[in-house]
């Protein structure tokens, strides 16, 4: 059961204010299985979220075209190759959407961009979900308790490893919550699933890389959005006819990211606000809100 709204109010601790980092707040993580401690992980696992640091620090100080250069000779683990503009644009720019899988705003978003997709497909390339929490001990930590870690490794693993069927899944989860039936008729292999959810060079792996530019980024709710690594707040797109937690407000900041926008840009999309947590329909009155869960 999600928790209501009162519950999830930006007066709760972040994602990163765990009590071994600050002991003025109690813990609101729960583990989940992933154990390590037989498990011989390749040094990249152990150290790769302080060089993931130490690189991006070093690349945002540097000038531009040496950040270029280095770039397109660097296959960076956060955002791949691309060429920055003097005014921050891309030739491919990403999306990235912060959530948390059991987050009734998290969903809101989830719900946007499955219907920017449905709109203009060819958006998915510029469209990535990544997740919020922590590694702790070899297991992955969610502010919602240990349903909402497993279902956000599960997601991470879906759209890393069976693309294909991730927003089916998160089409049919948004309208039920029903786990085990969505991946059967969203045809999901399930044993791979399984596999990689388990396996912490490719689970554990795919959080800490989420888990890692969230940190970077500062980012502590969800959702949360960046456009090609810097904060975007969707509201600033919204206008008299189009809500914030809208695909129109959301396709209007990924569009902004474009050095040449596509021909989607110009398509004009839902400008009502989305429905938050499980919902059956794309919009609720009764239901929808711009809240957030965390900070």
């Amino acid at each position: 059961m999600l928790h209501n709204k009162q519950k999830l109010s930006r007066n709760r601790p972040s994602a990163y204010e765990h009590p071994t980092l600050n002991p003025g707040y109690s813990s609101i993580y729960h583990p989940i299985g992933i154990d390590l401690a037989d498990s011989k992980l390749p040094g990249y696992l152990t150290i790769g979220l302080l060089g993931a640091a130490l690189f991006c620090a070093a690349y945002a100080a540097m000038p531009l075209a040496e950040a270029n250069e280095l770039n397109q000779n660097t296959n960076s683990s956060l955002y791949g190759s691309v060429h920055l503009s003097e005014s921050g644009h891309q030739d491919k720019p990403i999306l990235d959407a912060y959530i948390v899988s059991r987050c009734p705003y998290g969903l809101q978003m989830q719900r946007i961009l499955s219907e920017i997709i449905k709109t203009a497909p060819k958006s998915k390339d510029f469209i990535k979900v990544r997740y919020l929490g922590e590694v702790k001990d070899g297991a992955i930590l969610s502010m919602h308790g240990d349903t909402e870690a497993q279902e956000n490794l599960r997601q991470m693993v879906l759209q890393e490893e069976q693309p294909d069927k991730y927003w089916p899944y998160i089409g049919c989860y948004m309208e039920s919550g029903n786990t085990t039936k969505c991946l059967i008729n969203s045809g999901v292999e399930q044993k791979k699933l399984n596999e990689g959810m388990k396996d912490p060079t490719r689970g554990l792996a795919y959080a800490q890389e989420d888990f890692g530019i969230a940190n970077l980024k500062g980012v502590r709710s969800s959702p949360s959005l960046l456009v090609n690594g810097q904060p975007t707040d969707e509201f600033s797109y919204a206008d008299d006819k189009t809500a914030g937690r809208s695909p129109e407000a959301v396709k209007r900041a990924l569009c902004s990211g474009f050095a040449e926008k596509p021909n989607f840009c110009s398509v004009d999309m839902n400008g009502a606000m989305a429905a938050t947590g499980i919902s059956k329909t794309y919009s609720d009155p009764d239901g929808s809100s711009s809240a957030s869960c965390g900070d």
